[in-house]
């Protein structure tokens, strides 16, 4: 990725990880996805500017990635 990426790039990238984590199989990916959604009404009621909300988002989503991926049990390095 060059430089800065443009608020579709990032909603795309929102888009495909909602996609994911969905319908995932494991029980705790699936409640933070239900987290994940409250927190998105918050964004849209206080965040003005849609880049923030997409890149608030893509955060929240990162944190979903890495317990998916074994770090929010610990066994990830």
């Amino acid at each position: 990725m060059d430089g800065i990426p443009e608020t579709a790039e990032i909603l795309a990238t929102v888009a495909r990880l909602e996609g994911a984590f969905e319908e995932h199989p494991d029980p705790a990916v699936r409640r933070l996805y239900g987290l994940y959604l409250k927190v998105c009404k918050q964004f849209e009621d206080d965040l003005g500017n849609a880049r923030d909300r997409a890149l608030s988002r893509a955060a929240v989503l990162m944190l979903i990635r890495l317990q998916e991926e074994g770090a929010g049990d610990g066994t990830a390095a």
